[in-house]
């Protein structure tokens, strides 16, 4: 195994970093270093960050499945363009990848919950005074309220 301050493995894992962003701008995600290790392979979040940090070496295993999913090596440690069977394998695999799913849910649910809390407050504005049958106001008393009263002291 190399050494921890080995400039190659910084390197390699710079581009494996940048191969990664790349790869989530072709299918238009973000992929963050969770989905990626979980995309190719059983790697954790913490496995993904040392490899790009340069940390430890990274596995031939990684590379192989990179490629086997139709990553060009030029890809992966150039400037290369990812290619179409690239980028639509990355999306099925992105796709299918638990954290994704676990993501989309998660914006679901912040959307309802903001549906909902738009809704009390349209609810609230709109609520009517049983007796009255007329919206209530923001004080909680009838709107137009204050007029009816006026009307009584006169008379």
């Amino acid at each position: 195994m190399a050494e921890i301050n080995d400039p190659v493995l910084r390197e390699m894992g710079a581009k494996l970093a940048n191969f990664r962003r790349k790869l989530g701008d072709a299918i238009g995600e973000k992929i963050i270093q969770a989905v990626f290790g979980e995309m190719y392979g059983e790697y954790s979040p913490r496995k993904i960050e040392t490899y790009e940090g340069g940390k430890v070496e990274i596995p031939a295993r990684l590379f192989f499945l990179l490629w086997k999913a139709g990553n060009s090596i030029d890809a992966i440690f150039s400037e290369g363009c990812i290619s179409d069977t690239g980028r639509l394998r990355a999306k099925e695999l992105f796709d299918n990848s638990i954290l994704a799913d676990l993501e989309r849910r998660d914006e679901i649910e912040r959307q309802r919950i903001e549906a909902s809390v738009a809704e009390a407050k349209r609810d609230k504005t709109n609520q009517i005074d049983a007796t009255q049958k007329r919206p209530v106001g923001a004080s909680g008393k009838p709107k137009g309220s204050h007029t009816k009263a006026r009307k009584a002291k006169k008379r």
